[in-house]
C-alpha cells in the first residue's frame, strides 16, 4: 500500500530581520511553517508561555492552527517556507 502525501508551497523565502522587526504576538496560521536560519537571533513563545530560541541551522515546523509569538532583538538571516500538506 502507497499512501501518497503532497506538499503545496505557498511562500520559500531567506531574509535578513532587523532587529526588533520579528516581534509579532499571537500569529495563528491555516498552513505549516519550516524555519531553518543560518544564525541565532530569534525565538518564538506558545501560547502557554513555553519559549524556543531557533538554534543556527536546526530545523523547526509550526504546525498549522498552533498560537505562537515570536521575537528578535538582534538581526539575524531569516529562511522560511509556508505549506500544507495535502493527502
Amino acid at each position: 500500500v502507497i499512501d501518497h502525501m503532497h506538499i503545496r508551497l505557498f511562500t520559500v523565502e531567506a531574509v535578513t530581520i532587523s532587529a526588533g522587526h520579528w516581534n509579532t504576538q499571537n500569529v495563528q496560521s491555516p498552513f505549516w511553517r519550516f524555519y531553518r536560519n543560518p544564525e541565532e537571533g530569534a525565538s518564538l513563545r506558545l501560547s502557554n508561555g513555553e519559549r524556543f530560541p531557533l538554534a543556527a541551522e536546526r530545523v523547526y515546523f509550526v504546525p498549522a492552527g498552533v498560537r505562537f509569538s515570536c521575537r528578535n532583538e538582534a538581526a539575524f538571516r531569516h529562511f522560511y517556507i509556508h505549506f500544507d500538506l495535502i493527502g
